[in-house]
């Protein structure tokens, strides 16, 4: 076993992954979801890829990220029970809420291609 966190192990030959660290980082605190471009994957948006695992939290809390995991942390000012959602066992933003978050980190046509396949 190898560890990625504080109370948080992985089998050691696991590889490193975008869906590793993105499900590893929602179990290291509370309130952390999958969110941009990991989130639109998760839904199956067209034309997104999850290059980078890409995580959510409050803006008032902070996440420690091991040195082991490649994750982006963006924090929200508001982060409501109704922009979360569950799929395929990671919390996540919303598909609203994803759509929304997504014109931050790629083009207006990548987000018109997405809202157009969800």
């Amino acid at each position: 076993m190898t560890q990625l966190a504080p109370r948080l192990l992985c089998l050691s030959g696991a590889r490193p992954s975008v869906w590793r660290d993105v499900r590893a980082a929602t179990l290291i605190a509370q309130g952390v979801v999958a969110s941009h471009r990991s989130a639109a994957a998760l839904f199956g948006f067209d034309g997104v890829r999850a290059g980078q695992a890409e995580v959510m939290l409050r803006a008032q809390r902070r996440l420690a990220v091991p040195a082991t995991m490649d994750v982006k942390v963006h924090h929200a000012t508001a982060l409501e029970k109704q922009d979360i959602v569950t799929v395929v066992g990671i919390p996540c933003t919303s598909k609203a809420r994803t759509l929304v978050d997504l014109g931050s980190v790629v083009s207006a046509d990548e987000v018109l291609q997405a809202l157009i396949g969800a």
